[in-house]
Parts: structure tokens; sequence; C-alpha cells
């Protein structure tokens, strides 16, 4: 999405706020909870540059038919992510709750116009600002017509932060402008010495499992810095990994951290989201029992005289279910698993995919895993278009990124 300097900085401050704010909620202050974005709380204050500054360039913006099919665009794209949303729900759960949401979601889709966000913006504030205090006190400013920009411009916002995360999520920075880094350095820790997995892959090592806190959001807490760092990955699985370590299943676990937002705190606070059933987390059991019969669809075996990336494997090939494919590849000491999904994540420059590698061994006593690790792999568009037919071909867009390993 391609925005105007003045926009993108705007954006990043408003971006900064809403990370102190969410640190301070963390941290025990729940002041700036609310039901509104923060473009509607800037609104409703009144907000001098906001008013004066921002809104007379957004007008600007916004006369520009290009920029008005940019924003038409975006909330085409956010509401369809919606339905896809409330699809999957509805699979899990039938019934009139999510037909009805899904129908009003669709609604709104077929009739998306300028004209349509307007009224939709128009009839928030008649219904829900018009009465608040600071709208009465500032009628010049704070009107219904000058609401609709606000809105929309909070739809490129969100846009902006989606987008922001994304390339947060799959780019590697230096170590030295990490900022795990920089917060332990400020601490007079040098985590690159200090720990080998950040040393090595920007993963940050946990040695007790009371340090893994699971919920909404999870994170780990150092206990002795008194700080906690946001983990994205599924509750599911880290329930699954603080049982392997409570049972001194797993010697070293070590994760990659969302460094944007720290919190200081020993607090344990969570967002409650909703009241649906959370699922039980992995096991073997649940592996067999999803299996099907003839789920292979092909084999591929590595000749020995063949030439290629790969050694001898003693098994491999690919599932295909609802277009998605898991590439697999089996040999004396490794397992490799690789998710092609049908929606697969495209960048600017390349393609993602997820991988997991296992390493095994055998004894008289049985099959034992020695290491597991998770990583995203960036392809060329080039290479992508092969990898569909050809486990060999390797992702070299971007550097792989490591988001977990346990030995």
């Amino acid at each position: 999405m391609q925005l105007p300097k003045f926009l993108i900085d705007f954006f990043i401050y408003l971006n900064d706020l809403e990370n102190e704010s969410l640190k301070r909620i963390f941290e025990g202050d729940f002041f700036d909870i609310g039901g509104v974005t923060i473009l509607c709380q800037k609104f409703v204050e009144n907000n001098e540059v906001l008013i004066r500054k921002v809104l007379p360039f957004f007008k600007n913006f916004l006369e520009n038919e290009d920029n008005q099919r940019l924003l038409l665009f975006v909330k085409k794209e956010s509401i369809n992510n919606e339905l896809s949303v409330l699809y999957q729900k509805l699979e899990k759960q039938p019934g009139k709750y999510y037909e009805y949401q899904i129908e009003h979601k669709e609604k709104e889709l077929s009739m998306l116009s300028i004209k349509s966000l307007r009224k939709d913006a128009f009839s928030i504030f008649d219904e829900v600002l018009s009465e608040i205090e600071s709208i009465k006190d500032n009628p010049d400013t704070l009107t219904a017509e000058n609401y609709f920009y606000f809105s929309a411009l909070d739809i490129l916002y969100e846009k902006f932060k989606c987008d922001k995360a994304v390339e947060r999520k799959y780019t590697k920075t230096n170590k030295h402008d990490n900022k795990l880094y920089k917060y332990y350095a400020s601490l007079d820790i040098n985590i690159i010495s200090e720990d080998r997995q950040f040393h090595k892959y920007d993963l940050l090592s946990i040695d007790d499992y009371e340090q893994l806190v699971i919920g909404f959001p999870s994170r780990i807490f150092d206990k002795e810095n008194n700080v906690q760092f946001l983990l994205d990955i599924p509750e599911r699985l880290l329930s699954v990994f603080r049982a392997l370590m409570d049972s001194s299943e797993i010697k070293q676990i070590s994760f990659l951290v969302e460094s944007e937002v720290f919190f200081e705190t020993s607090e344990q606070i969570f967002i409650l989201l909703g009241n649906e059933r959370p699922e039980e987390p992995v096991n073997l059991e649940s592996f067999r029992n999803d299996m099907r019969d003839n789920s292979v669809t092909r084999h591929v075996i590595k000749k020995p005289e063949e030439k290629g990336v790969f050694p001898l494997y003693i098994s491999a090939g690919f599932f295909i279910e609802n277009n998605d494919r898991s590439w697999y590849f089996i040999d004396k000491s490794n397992i490799y698993l690789e998710e092609i999904i049908d929606d697969y994540e495209v960048l600017d420059d390349c393609v993602v995919t997820q991988l997991i590698h296992v390493e095994y061994y055998t004894s008289d006593s049985g099959i034992f895993i020695s290491h597991i690790d998770h990583e995203y792999i960036f392809y060329s568009y080039d290479e992508f278009d092969k990898r569909q037919k050809d486990f060999s071909q390797k992702g070299s867009a971007r550097k792989r990124i490591k988001t977990f390993k346990i030995d």
C-alpha cells in the first residue's frame, strides 16, 4: 500500500501511542482500556494535530479518485478477511449466530462504496458520538462529516499496522539493532554472549517451565529481570511444550519473541475474547485418529545415482487436502515436514512456507526425538513454482527465520 510520507509518519506516531498504551495495560494500568479506536479517541478529544493538520491533508488526499479506489480496495480486503474467519467458525460450529454475521458482511461487501462508508460513519456519529460532551462542546470541528474522514483514515491505518506486523515477522534485523539485544544491553547484559541460541538464531532461551506464560497473549517471563516478551505461537502448541518441560522431557527450548513491546512487570494479565471452547492440545493419538486412507497422493524416492540437493531418502512425497500441500522427507535420522497452504502468504518479493525439522534416533527401547525446530522458508516466485513439483527445490529469496528450537 503506497501512502504519502505525511500519513506514514502520522501512522507511526499513532502506532507508538498504541504500543505505549498496551504496555501500560499489561503492567496493570487500565486507564486506557476502552471500546474505541485510537483515531476515534483522538477525534473525541478534539486533538489539535488531528484536526488542524491531518484532517485538511486527508480531505485533499481523498479527493483523488485513485485514493478513493485504494480506500475501497483496503476495506474490501478487510471484509473478505473477516468473512474468511467467519466461514471457518461456522464450519466448526454451525448455527444462526455465524450465519447472521456472514449475511451482514456479505451485504456490506456488495454495497461497498464511498457513499456507503459515509452513510455508516454518519450513522455512528448520530447514534453514538453526538451525545458525548466534548462533541457537543466543539460543534464546528467535531462534525459527522469530519468523523467520516477519520473513519476512512482508520481503515488505512489498520491496513498499515497489518502490513508493518507482517514486515516485522518476516524480516531479520542486525543483532545489534534488535530491540531484545538493546533491552538487555540497557541492563548491562550482553545477550549475544550469554545466550547461544540468540547468538545463532535470534532466539531467547528459557530453562524453567514457569517462564512460559500461556494465554492471550502468550509470553516468556524473565523472572530475574521482571520483564515479559510476547510470543506468536499457538496456545495448543505451547501447552504441549510446557507439559514436556514439566516432565523433564525437554532439556533446552528457545523462542523467537516479539520485540516491539516489552512488559516490565510480574503481573500476568490476559485478554478474554469471547467464550469459545479452546481446542485440546495436540498429541500422538490426535495425529493417529486424523490419518486418512490413501492420503499420500504421491511418493517420491530419491535414487542413489541421481544428483541433487538432498541425499538418499528412505521416503519422500506430499499430502494434498483442500489444495493445501504438505511435503515430507524422511531419512534414517531426520524428518522434514513443509506446509504449502492454498492461501499461502505472498510478500513483495517472495512466498512464505513453514518447515518443521525433527531429528530422531532408534535404540532397543524404541524411537526417540532429539531435536525439533520450526522455520519460515522464503521462495522467489520462480523457485516456488518449481517447488510445487520438485521436492528438492530450495527457497533462497531470504534467509530462513527460526521461531522455536527444542533439544
